[in-house]
This record gives structure tokens, C-alpha cells and sequence, in this order.
């Protein structure tokens, strides 16, 4: 069915849903756009806290590192070994007499209370980078591979050790060693830790961290199935928010790399659960939905009010106009209130009570004059003061009409006047002439006025067809 041919009803109920519709709809989508931002925003300012504590962290272990490895660095023995080893890099002595002053160092009561008593291993770097091996396994990990080639900084860095089939994260403090008497570098000392992990935020962020390095997750709290995830993510993205799912759950992702050293290639990774956001959209959805559906039920019965003010009037102005060109014109329709349409339904009225008035005066004329003329003077085309014409005038009687009638019935007198006046009649408008009055068995024509022409020429015409008898018999008739 086309709009067209539907009911003003339906038009309107139609719209109105239909604009509830869309705006129920508009309203969901941007809100549901909102709350993404929304949940965006925070999660981007607690993965800010998560780096920003984790970092705290880091770097007080570096300070911790450095405050315990003062001394060390500041021995005369010690100083003057590692100038010996720089310069006889195959020296075994000079290696024995470094790792023995450092364990040393790293086993006094001192040092044990502060952080450098966890380090797993430790190395001895010489001024142009290059590690000096231990001779033996008391300095940790003996198959470590390390490289501190172009640090000459306190930093701190990551990487990955396999440790039979396990395969463990480890940081790592580089700590350079200054000749104070010659402001010189001369080495630098490596400490490595078991590395831990950043573990969930104490301030309601319910953030999941881990360090990514070497293509592997190293995490307390994060899935493991979602280490091939995070790969393509953060090969992906970079490290910028994405989003991630395991097991249907559904994460966002940030990541950043540890510090500010070109030497640290790793990554803290944080998660953030979905699940609130989702709920909360959900959440909202479902009161817009109830909201829309309120809004589309309230639509529909406002509609119908409206329908049924607007409606009726105009159904019944419709039944109204049909029977105005039937010519009904006493028909009237309601006017209700003020509004444009009481306006129009007064305005109806006024026009069929003047459609009627001049009908009753049309039905009045039809009785007393010639309809032409009945029409011209409802028309207003013939002026009431009257017109100057040439004009014909046709007298025409029953001669006899007395004799004749007065043995006959009233039913054959009628008959016969009938008779008598029908083809009277055509002549006469046949010949542009109208009939003015019937008076008894006569009949008065007029030719010239009120319709133009003339009048001589059309009354002479009408007394031909008389004269060749297209009346019948000549004896019944007179004509003046």
C-alpha cells in the first residue's frame, strides 16, 4: 500500500512512531558512544596511575641498588683491580680479585638489609662494555648472556633466562663505576634480580599487569591464553588501546615500554575488564529501550487524540463535501472550538447555507421566469435596473380555446395544454428565444433578450416552423 492511499490516521499514528523510533535509536547510539569514551578516558588515566607506580618502584630499586653499591664502588682495591682488568683483559687474577671483592660486599651484614641481597647473579663490566667472566658459578647464572655494550648510566633493563624448561624474567641494574680521582669511568657492575611483576592496583582500577619481553608474557594475574592475543595486538597497535577477548571476556588493552633506555626493550601491559562497561551499557540500553517503548506507547495514544480531534472533523467535512456536489446543500457539519479547524468547518457552513439560499432562489426563478434567465440573474450577469433592447415578442393561443373546453374533462384539458406548450416550448429555444410566461392556453416568447442575437430574424424563424405545420394542425393555433 502506497502513503498515498493510506488514512490520515494512519499517517499520523506512522510518523509519530516512527519519529519515537529514530530518536529512541539516535539516543542509543550516541549514548552507547559516550559511555566508550567514558570508559576510555578511565582507562587510559589508571593504566597512567599503573605505569606511574610500577615506575616508583622500579626506580626504588635502582636507588636502593646504587646507595648499597657506594661503598664498593668507592674501595681502593677494587678500583684498582678493575683498572688492571681493563687493561690485561685475559687477566684471571684480576677476575678473582673482582668477583671476591663484590661477593664479599654483597654478603656483608650491611648490604644483606637492603635490596641487592635478592640478586641472583651479578658481572663486572669493563670501561668499553665488555663483561669479564666469573671463574666461577658463585656469581649467579653462569650461562647467562649479557650485554652492556654503550651503557654508561644507572639503568634498569629485562630479560629472559631459561632455567630448564622454565623460562624466567629477570632485571637487570647496570650501575656505573666512577674514578672519582679522574672523574673517569672505568666499569660497571650488573645485578640481576628475579623481576616483580606488577601485580593488581589496590584503588579499585581491578587493572591486570604483566612485562612483555622477548614475545612472552610474564604476568601474576593475567590469563596465559592470551599471550598469542596480546602478540597480534601489540604488533598491531603498538601498544595503544585495543581490545582483546578470552573465554568471553573481553578486555582493553595498553601498553608502554619500562622506562627510558633504548637498552630496555620491554613492555608493562595492563588489562582492563570490560565487564563493567558492558554492564552499564547493557544497563542503559535497556532504560532507553523501556524509555523509547514508553515513548512510542505514549506517541500512539496521543496519536490517536489527535487522530480522532483532527480526523473526525475532517471525515466529516469529506462526507460533508459529497453531499454538497449531490446537491444536498442543507447538510452542516460540527464546529468544534476555535482552532483552524472550527475555522474551516464555520467556513463550510457559510458556504452551504449560501449554496442553499441560492438554490431556493434558482427553484424560485424555475417557477416564475426561464431558467437561462434564472441562471443569469443568480450569476449576477443581468443588471436589476433593467437594459435597453431590440426585442421580438411572440403571442401564441388556442383559438376556440373556451368552445373547446368547456365539455371536456380537467385531466384532457391538461393533457391537451401539455400538448400544446412542449413543442411550443423547443421552437422557442430552438430559435434563441426563451419562453417569458404561460398564461392560460397562451404562451409568451421572447427573442433578443436576455440572450443576445437577433431577435426578429429567430422570432420569424419560430413562426416558419409553425407555418409549415411542424405543430400539427394550423386550425388549433393563433399567433400575434
Amino acid at each position: 500500500m502506497r502513503w498515498g492511499d493510506l488514512s490520515f490516521r494512519w499517517k499520523l499514528l506512522l510518523s509519530l512512531s516512527g519519529l519515537a523510533a529514530v530518536i529512541t535509536a539516535a539516543i542509543l547510539y550516541f549514548t552507547s558512544r559516550q559511555i566508550e569514551r567514558s570508559h576510555e578516558t578511565l582507562f587510559a588515566d589508571a593504566f597512567r596511575r599503573e605505569v606511574a607506580r610500577f615506575e616508583r618502584e622500579r626506580l626504588e630499586r635502582l636507588s636502593q641498588a646504587q646507595a648499597a653499591c657506594a661503598a664498593l664502588t668507592r674501595q681502593v682495591r677494587f678500583i684498582a683491580t678493575l683498572r688492571e682488568a681493563n687493561e690485561d683483559a685475559g687477566s684471571a687474577d684480576a677476575a678473582a680479585v673482582l668477583y671476591n671483592v663484590v661477593r664479599n660486599e654483597l654478603e656483608s651484614p650491611a648490604a644483606k638489609a637492603l635490596i641487592i641481597s635478592k640478586a641472583v647473579f651479578f658481572r663486572v663490566i669493563s670501561a668499553e662494555g665488555r663483561i669479564i667472566p666469573p671463574l666461577d658459578e658463585r656469581a649467579g647464572l653462569p650461562t647467562l648472556q649479557l650485554s652492556s655494550s654503550g651503557i654508561t648510566n644507572a639503568v634498569t633493563g629485562y630479560l629472559t633466562h631459561t632455567n630448564g624448561r622454565a623460562v624466567e624474567l629477570i632485571e637487570v641494574i647496570h650501575l656505573p663505576v666512577i674514578d672519582v680521582s679522574e672523574d673517569a669511568l672505568i666499569g660497571g657492575i650488573a645485578l640481576g634480580f628475579k623481576a616483580e611483576l606488577p601485580e593488581r592496583d589496590g584503588d579499585g582500577d581491578a587493572a591486570l599487569s604483566g612485562i612483555w619481553r622477548d614475545g612472552r608474557l610474564f604476568s601474576a594475574n593475567i590469563p596465559p591464553g592470551l599471550g598469542g592475543k596480546l602478540a597480534q595486538q601489540l604488533s598491531q597497535t603498538g601498544g595503544r588501546s585495543a581490545l582483546v577477548a578470552d573465554e568471553g571476556e573481553e578486555y582493553r588493552l595498553f601498553a608502554s615500554r619500562i622506562g627510558q633506555s633504548d637498552a630496555n626493550s620491554a613492555r608493562q601491559v595492563v588489562l582492563f575488564s570490560t565487564r563493567a562497561e558492558r554492564e552499564a551499557e547493557a544497563q542503559l540500553k535497556a532504560t532507553v529501550v523501556a524509555l523509547g517503548a514508553a515513548a512510542l506507547i505514549a506517541s500512539i495514544v496521543i496519536g490517536l487524540m489527535l487522530a480522532k480531534t483532527l480526523s473526525e472533523p475532517i471525515t466529516e467535512l469529506s462526507s460533508a463535501t459529497e453531499k454538497i456536489a449531490k446537491g444536498e446543500y442543507e447538510v452542516r457539519v460540527t464546529e468544534r472550538g476555535r482552532d483552524e479547524v472550527g475555522q474551516l468547518s464555520a467556513s463550510f457552513n457559510a458556504m452551504a447555507a449560501g449554496l442553499e439560499m441560492k438554490e431556493k432562489y434558482r427553484s424560485v426563478l424555475d417557477l416564475v421566469a426561464d431558467k437561462s434567465v434564472a441562471e443569469e440573474l443568480i450569476a449576477g450577469k443581468i443588471s436589476l435596473g433593467g437594459e435597453l433592447r431590440e426585442v421580438s415578442v411572440l403571442f401564441c393561443d388556442i383559438r376556440g380555446f373556451t368552445a373547446l373546453t368547456e365539455r371536456m374533462q380537467p385531466e384532457e384539458v391538461i393533457q391537451m395544454l401539455n400538448n400544446h406548450f412542449a413543442p411550443l416550448t423547443q421552437v422557442v429555444y430552438a430559435h434563441n428565444g426563451i419562453v417569458d410566461k404561460f398564461v392560460g392556453d397562451l404562451i409568451m416568447a421572447v427573442f433578443g433578450a436576455p440572450r443576445p442575437g437577433d431577435g426578429y430574424r429567430h422570432c420569424l424563424g419560430a413562426g416558419r416552423c409553425w407555418a409549415n405545420g411542424l405543430l400539427g394542425s394550423d386550425e388549433l393555433y393563433g399567433a400575434g
